[in-house]
């Protein structure tokens, strides 16, 4: 889990450094963070089905 937050600390670095160059890195970045909040929250609007039919399953 360290190894993700220093890498994340250096690309976040590197984009400020960047300057202009760097706006179209952490665009793409904050549209990749949206587009995965998007999908979290159909995974999250569906989970319930999931787990009744689990528990179908197991009988408990």
């Amino acid at each position: 889990m360290l190894q993700i937050n220093v890498i994340a600390l250096f690309f976040g670095f590197g984009v400020i450094i960047a300057g202009e160059k760097g706006k179209l890195a952490g665009s793409i970045v904050e549209s990749l963070s949206e587009i995965s909040i998007k999908v979290m929250g159909i995974i999250i609007k569906f989970y319930p089905i999931g787990v009744f039919g689990l528990c179908e399953c197991h009988g408990t």
